[in-house]
C-alpha cells in the first residue's frame, strides 16, 4: 500500500520540492493488522552538506538525521530500495539480515548486519565501519553533539556519511548489476555526467521481529559533474618579417576514449583545433609546412603534446606490417605510384623499401585507380641516394602515361609487427589512414600471427578470437584452439589458448569483449573488464555491461541467459557460457555440444528463431602504439600547401592553415566553479619557396629558398571549468567565451593588451548548462562598465563602484537585479539590495549593438571603449542576462553530441524476480525558477590610458589632444593632425567638424572627441 506522508516525513531536499518528479511513498511487506501507520511521524530529515571539488578531490558530506529511540536505518545507494525486489537490502528470512550484496557498489551498506533489537542495525547505536566492501563513502559518524531537540520538538542527532577522493572512484560506481549509475551526456562545449542518490528511511513493523517485515520512505537527489572547457587566443608572433600570421580561431572539442563513443569522454584529454593565415611578402613566395615541426609546450607540469591529429596535406610511405607492400598516400588516401618511364620502376622500389632498411621483393605493373583524387607522377629515382631525393609531380591517374606500380618489399622480422588488431589501429589513427576489416599479421611472441580483425565498428581495433558456425563443431579439446591459422567469420575457428597473450601487450587498465550472434552487430553486446580478467577461464570473472543490441537480454526471469560475466567453461553440454549454469536451459551459452536440440548453434537467447553463429570479439585499451612498429616516413610538398588567396592582400600570397592536435589535460588540483588556466604556446615552422605563377595556382614548378625556418608561435589558454553540483545547488551560468578588439586574434580579458580609448570591443557570451539552450536564449539587461579589477570577484562587480569610477552602456527598461549586499548589515530582516532601471544611472553611451546569435549560441555586445582615467588601469564589464524564451522557429541548439545511459537495466514491472531499470527520467529537472534570476559576469580588461599629448576629461570619459590642429584618431588610437590621411574624409565632408570661437569639435566614429586650441 502506498499513503501521503504528513509533513515531517518530507526530506529536504529540493526532489521533493518538485513534486512531481518525485512522489514520496511508504511500501509495506504485508498489510498491517491496524488501520494507520504513524511510525515515520518522528522522523528527521536527510540533506547534502557539502558537495564540491576542492584541491582536485571530490568531497561529498551528507548529514542524517537519526531520531532519538526510533528504530530506524538511513539507507544511501545509487539504485531504489526495490531496484531488485528478489534481493532486497534487507532480507526478513533466517530472522532478519542487512545485506550488502544487495546494495550497489558505493551504498552506505559496508557490511552484513544481523536484526537484533538491542544491537542491530535499526538502534541508535549502530555505528558501520566504512567503507567495508563498498568503494565510496570513506567515514561515518555519529553527530559529536549528540541529540539535540529541533524546532518541531523531536529529539535529532546529526550524523554524517563522508566521501574525500578522486573523481574516477566517484564516476565507477556501479549497481547490484554491475552497470555504471551515472548518465552521460557529452555537448559541443561540455560534458556532464549526472546521477540519482536514493535516500531511504527504514523501520520495522515489529522492533522485536526481523522477520515481520519493514516500511520505507525514499527520496532522491540528482548529482552533477560537468566539464566546461574553452580556447583563448592570446597572442601570435613570428620569428620573421617574410611571414605575417592572422590568428583565426581556436576550437576546442571533446574526444572519446579509444575514439569509441560508447566508452565515454577522456576527461584529461581533449582536441583542439586552431587555424590561421599567413601573408608572404610577394605574390611568388610561398609557405610549405615544415613536416614534424609542431610542438605545444605548456606552462602547467602534466600538460602535454599527445599527437598532431591532423595538420597540412603531405606525401606518406607507408609499409604495410602484412602484405609488406609499400604504398603512398596523400592526405589518407592510398594513390597511384606512376614512374616517369617503366625502365625506372625498380630502382624506386629500392629507395621506397630502403626507407624501412628492406630490399625490394618485387616492383610490378598495376593499373591506376581512376578513383584517386591525387595520383605521384612523373615518379624518378634515377641517381637518387635517398627516397627524399627523388622527383616527382601530384597529378592524377590520368597523368599516368607510364602506368603505374606496386612495390612489395622484404618482410619485417615478427617483433617489428603490431601486438593486435588494436594496435594497427593506434598507429593509423597517426597518419591519418583509414585501415578496412580483414586479415592482418601480429606478432604472437615472436612469431608471425594472422588474425582477423574489425577497423570499422564500434570504434574498430577488434581481433575476432572465437567463431561457432553449427552445433557440433567445437569440444573440449579443440575449444582453445580450432583452425587458429585460418580466421574466419563464416565457419567454426578459435584462437581462446592464445587471446590473452594477444590481450596483454595493452599498456591500458582495462578490455572489452564483443559477442554477436546471427549477423554482425545483432543480438549481444559489449562489456569492459579489469585487464587482469582473463578472456578464457575455468571460473566466472565478473565484468560491465556497456551496451547492448538486437533482442538481447540482461537477464531472463529466471536469471539464466547471458549475465556480466566473461565467459569461463561452463558444465555438460555448456563449453564456453556467460550464463549461470545451475539454471535450466544454460542461455547465455556461446559454445555447446548441442546435438539433437533445437539450439543452433548454442542457447545463447531464448528465441524462437536460431542465429545459426555466434563471434566472440576483443580490443584492449592501448593509449600509444607498441614502439617501433609505426612504419611511415611523410614529405610536406609546396604542391600540396594550401593554395594562395589574394583577395584580401592582392600583392601577397594569403594561405589559411588548419591544425587539429590531442592534448593530455592535467585537470587535478582544481576547485568546484574556478577556472583553471592550462596555457600553453604551440610552435609551428614553415619552409619557403619561391613559385613564379602562384595566380593561377601553379607549384609544379616551385623552388626552395634556402634561408631560415619561419617560426609562428600562438599563445593558447585551455580554460576548464569543472562544476559539481546537486540539484539544490544547479543553476544557469554565464561564462565569456571571447573578448577581442581591433585584432580578433587577441584575446583581451585578463589585460592580454592595453584597450585604446575608442576602440570598438567585442564580447561573446554564452550559457550552460547547454540543454537549456533547447528553449531559452540570453537577454542583455545591463552592460557596466568600471575603474579597477577588484569588483571582479564580487557578485555585484560594478554595482560597489562610485558612480564617477563608472559609466552605463545599457540599460533594458525591465532591469531587475538583487544584489548580495545587504541592506543593512546589521539587519538581514532587511534583506539585500535591490536595482531596477530607475535606480541605476542613465547610460553615458549606447553599445553599438547586442543580439543573440543562435548559430553558434552566444550573445554578442558590442561597444567602444571609453576612458574611465589618463592613466593605464585594469577596468571591470559587469553584465547582467535574464533567460528567455528561445526565439528561432524550428530549431534545436545544445545539440547533443552523444546522450549515454551508463545503466541499461532491463525492467520487469515490478513482478517477479527482475531488477528495475533505473528511473531515467529522474535525471530531468526543471530550472525554470533558476533562470528567472538574473545572471550576472565580470570582467577585467586593461585600458592602455590616454596618448601622449592629450588630457583626461573625466565628465566627458574623453581623450582631447593638446595641441593646437590635433584631434584624437580611431584608427591610430593617437592624436593626428586633422589635415592628415589618418582623419577620413567622410568625417569631414559628412559635417562632423564645427568650430565655435576657439574649441573645434570632431566627430570619430561613435563618440565625441574635442581639440583645445
Amino acid at each position: 500500500m502506498e499513503f501521503n506522508l504528513p509533513g515531517r516525513a518530507i526530506f529536504g531536499f529540493i526532489a521533493c520540492i518538485f513534486l512531481v518528479l518525485c512522489p514520496v511513498n511508504a511500501y509495506f511487506g504485508q498489510p498491517l493488522l491496524h488501520g494507520a501507520d504513524n511510525r515515520f511521524d518522528r522522523m528527521g530529515e536527510a540533506r547534502i552538506d557539502t558537495f564540491e571539488i576542492q584541491n582536485g578531490s571530490v568531497v561529498l558530506d551528507i548529514i542524517l538525521e537519526n531520531a532519538e529511540y526510533e528504530e530506524e536505518l538511513w539507507l544511501l545507494d545509487f539504485q531504489p530500495y526495490d531496484f531488485d525486489l528478489a534481493n532486497p537490502p534487507i532480507v526478513t528470512a533466517d530472522g532478519g539480515k542487512l545485506v550488502a550484496a544487495n546494495t550497489g557498489s558505493c551504498s552506505n551498506v559496508f557490511s552484513d548486519k544481523v536484526f537484533d533489537e538491542n544491537t542491530g542495525f535499526y538502534v541508535d547505536g549502530y555505528l558501520p565501519s566504512a567503507p567495508g566492501d563498498k568503494d565510496l563513502f570513506t567515514s561515518y559518524q555519529h553527530g559529536a553533539l549528540g541529540f539535540e531537540t529541533d524546532d518541531k520538538g523531536v529529539s535529532i542527532r546529526e550524523d554524517r556519511v563522508q566521501f574525500t577522493g578522486g573523481l574516477d572512484t566517484f564516476l565507477n560506481c556501479t549497481d547490484t548489476s554491475g552497470n555504471n549509475v551515472w548518465e552521460r551526456n557529452v555537448y559541443s562545449e561540455s560534458i556532464q555526467f549526472n546521477t540519482t542518490l536514493y535516500v531511504t528511511n527504514v523501520r520495522p513493523k515489529n522492533t522485536a521481529d526481523g522477520e515481520s517485515g519493514i516500511s520505507y520512505i525514499q527520496s532522491h537527489i540528482i548529482l552533477y559533474w560537468r566539464l566546461i572547457r574553452t580556447a583563448i587566443a592570446r597572442f601570435i608572433i613570428t620569428s620573421t618579417e617574410r611571414l605575417r600570421p592572422i590568428f583565426e580561431y581556436a576550437i576546442v572539442r571533446p574526444i572519446y576514449v579509444d575514439g569509441d563513443v560508447s566508452k565515454g569522454p577522456e576527461r584529461e584529454k581533449t582536441e583542439v583545433e586552431l587555424s590561421f593565415k599567413t601573408i608572404s611578402g610577394s605574390d611568388t613566395v610561398m609557405a610549405v609546412y615544415d613536416d614534424g615541426s609542431l610542438a605545444y609546450t605548456p606552462e602547467r607540469i602534466g600538460n602535454s603534446l599527445w599527437y598532431v591529429k591532423e595538420d597540412p596535406k603531405e606525401v606518406t610511405v607507408y609499409f604495410n606490417p602484412t602484405t609488406s607492400v609499400a604504398d603512398i598516400y596523400i592526405n589518407g588516401e592510398s594513390v597511384p605510384i606512376c614512374p616517369s618511364a617503366s625502365s625506372g620502376a625498380s630502382q624506386i622500389g629500392t629507395m621506397m623499401c630502403g626507407l624501412f632498411g628492406k630490399t625490394a621483393d618485387d616492383v610490378s605493373p598495376t593499373t591506376a585507380s581512376p578513383s584517386s583524387t591525387y595520383a605521384i607522377t612523373n615518379l624518378d629515382c634515377g641517381g637518387a641516394g635517398s627516397f627524399a631525393d627523388c622527383t616527382y609531380d601530384i597529378g592524377t591517374s590520368a597523368d599516368c602515361s607510364a602506368g603505374s606500380i606496386a612495390v612489395t618489399c622484404e618482410p619485417l622480422e615478427p617483433a617489428d609487427l603490431p601486438k593486435s588488431c588494436h594496435d594497427y589501429l593506434q598507429q593509423a589513427k597517426r597518419v591519418g589512414i583509414t585501415l578496412t576489416d580483414g586479415l592482418y599479421d601480429i606478432d604472437l611472441g615472436d612469431t608471425r600471427f594472422q588474425v582477423y580483425c574489425d577497423m570499422t565498428r564500434n570504434g574498430g581495433g577488434w581481433t575476432l578470437i572465437l567463431t561457432t558456425e553449427g552445433q557440433d563443431g567445437f569440444d573440449a579439446t579443440t575449444l582453445t584452439s580450432l583452425n587458429r591459422l585460418s580466421p574466419s567469420l563464416v565457419s567454426d575457428y578459435s584462437i581462446l589458448g592464445v587471446a590473452d597473450l594477444i590481450k596483454d601487450t595493452s599498456d591500458g587498465d582495462n578490455f572489452r569483449y564483443r559477442i554477436e550472434s546471427g549477423q554482425r552487430g545483432q543480438d549481444g553486446g559489449i562489456w569492459e573488464a579489469p585487464i587482469a580478467h582473463d578472456l578464457f577461464s575455468s571460473t566466472p570473472q565478473a565484468t560491465t555491461n556497456i551496451d547492448i543490441f538486437g533482442d538481447f537480454e540482461v537477464d531472463l526471469t529466471d536469471n539464466g541467459g547471458p549475465q556480466n560475466i566473461v565467459p569461463y567453461v561452463g558444465t555438460g553440454d555448456s563449453l564456453l557460457t556467460t550464463g549461470r549454469t545451475e539454471f535450466a536451459d544454460n542461455f547465455g551459452t556461446v559454445v555447446c555440444t548441442c546435438s539433437g536440440t533445437s539450439y543452433d548453434p548454442a542457447p545463447w537467447l531464448d528465441e524462437d528463431v536460431q542465429p545459426g553463429i555466434l563471434w566472440y570479439w576483443f580490443k584492449e585499451d592501448r593509449s600509444e602504439p607498441t614502439s617501433g612498429t609505426l612504419h611511415q616516413v611523410s614529405y610536406e610538398e609546396p604542391m600540396l600547401a594550401p593554395t594562395c588567396d589574394f583577395t584580401e592582400y592582392p600583392d601577397k600570397c594569403t594561405q589559411t592553415w588548419t591544425y587539429t592536435v590531442i592534448l593530455n589535460v592535467d585537470d587535478t588540483n582544481i576547485d568546484s566553479q574556478m577556472p583553471v588556466d592550462a596555457n600553453g604556446e604551440f610552435e609551428v615552422s614553415y619552409q619557403t619557396f619561391q613559385c613564379p605563377d602562384l595566380r593561377n595556382s601553379v607549384t609544379i614548378d616551385c623552388e626552395y629558398v634556402n634561408v631560415p625556418l619561419a617560426v609562428i608561435g600562438a599563445q593558447v589558454t585551455l580554460q576548464t571549468v569543472v562544476q559539481i553540483v546537486d540539484e539544490t545547488k544547479d543553476k544557469p551560468i554565464v561564462k565569456l567565451k571571447s573578448m577581442y578588439g581591433t585584432d580578433p586574434a587577441v584575446d583581451l580579458r585578463d589585460g592580454a593588451r592595453g584597450v585604446q580609448h575608442l576602440e570598438v570591443i567585442t564580447l561573446e557570451t554564452h550559457f550552460f548548462p547547454e540543454f537549456l539552450r533547447e528553449n531559452l536564449e540570453m537577454e542583455l539587461t545591463l552592460f557596466m562598465v568600471c575603474v579597477g579589477d577588484g569588483y571582479r570577484d564580487h557578485p555585484d562587480g560594478c554595482f560597489n563602484a562610485t558612480v564617477d569610477e563608472r559609466y552605463v552602456a545599457y540599460l533594458h527598461p525591465e532591469f531587475f537585479y538583487e544584489s548580495a549586499t545587504l541592506v543593512d548589515p546589521n539587519d538581514v530582516s532587511q534583506g539585500y539590495i535591490k536595482y531596477d532601471a530607475d535606480s541605476v544611472e542613465t547610460p553615458k553611451q549606447a553599445l553599438d549593438s547586442h543580439e543573440y546569435v543562435h548559430d553558434p549560441d552566444i550573445h554578442r555586445s558590442v561597444f567602444t571603449n571609453r576612458a574611465l582615467s589618463a592613466v593605464a588601469q585594469l577596468y571591470t564589464i559587469t553584465n547582467v542576462f535574464k533567460l528567455v524564451p528561445r526565439n528561432e522557429p524550428e530549431t534545436t541548439q545544445a545539440t547533443v553530441i552523444t546522450a549515454t545511459t551508463l545503466a541499461p537495466n532491463d525492467t520487469n514491472n515490478g513482478t517477479g524476480g527482475g531488477r528495475r531499470r533505473r528511473d531515467v527520467a529522474l535525471t530531468k529537472r526543471d530550472l525554470k525558477e533558476e533562470a528567472k534570476a538574473a545572471q550576472t559576469t565580470n570582467h577585467v580588461f586593461q585600458f592602455a590610458g590616454c596618448p601622449d599629448g592629450s588630457e583626461f576629461d573625466l565628465e566627458n570619459k574623453d581623450c582631447l589632444c593638446v595641441e593646437k590642429n590635433e584631434v584624437y584618431s580611431t584608427e591610430t588610437f593617437k592624436c593626428e593632425a586633422i589635415g592628415s590621411r589618418i582623419i577620413p574624409d567622410d568625417d569631414i565632408s559628412a559635417g562632423r567638424v564645427a568650430v565655435a570661437e576657439n574649441i573645434a569639435i570632431l566627430e570619430i566614429g561613435r563618440a565625441s572627441c574635442r581639440e583645445r586650441v
